[in-house]
């Protein structure tokens, strides 16, 4: 209530105070975030430096999941790395249940995967939404045989992880019904 009285003090809507040629501006507060915002888009890496020379798979929070886990499934088996990137948090609950199921799907050939993520600067074309990268590398463990194995389902406990000093390591787990803000923040954190 106190910033639309404000607001009305000043003869514009909130966050906006008018230049006397009758149009209207952001006042200083307003800039003062947008800056910050702008900054700290150009302290992160493109999305160019991140892949380099990797072959990268485009999540989408309209793909099916399946479909993209199957194409990272085939991105690992033929080469060590890959980076797959995502917009907004609906793009990141995706890449994240896609890599849970590429791992079950890789188990059986005695394939499993780490991911790191970066968030990266947005792309020229795309004005809604932080854009993230997952690097994604190959690791070689036991085969798991049996049945389910051979029929596409995969391990059901994680592997044991070393990318990161103990104490320092997360283990986030995400149901086929999570929603997809929360996910998403907890990853961006």
């Amino acid at each position: 209530a106190n910033i639309a009285f404000e607001a009305m003090q000043r003869g514009g809507p909130a966050g906006f105070i008018t230049n006397g040629a009758g149009g209207l501006q952001l006042d200083p507060l307003q800039q003062q975030l947008l800056q910050q915002q702008q900054q700290q888009q150009r302290n992160l890496p493109s999305l160019a430096e991140v892949v380099g020379s990797l072959q990268t798979v485009k999540v989408s929070a309209k793909t099916n999941v399946k479909s993209i886990a199957g194409a990272m499934s085939k991105a690992l088996r033929s080469c060590e790395a890959f980076v797959a990137t995502a917009v907004g948090p609906e793009g990141v609950n995706h890449a994240m249940k896609a890599l849970c199921i590429a791992r079950c799907y890789l188990a059986a050939e005695g394939l499993d995967l780490t991911a790191t993520v970066t968030e990266v600067q947005p792309d020229q074309g795309i004005s809604i939404g932080q854009c993230y990268a997952f690097t994604v590398v190959r690791m070689a463990v036991e085969a798991k045989p049996g049945p389910l194995a051979s029929a596409g389902v995969g391990r059901t406990d994680p592997q044991v992880r070393f990318s990161r000093p103990p104490g320092h390591q997360t283990d986030m787990k995400v149901s086929g019904s999570g929603t997809a803000g929360p996910v998403g923040g907890a990853i961006a954190k």
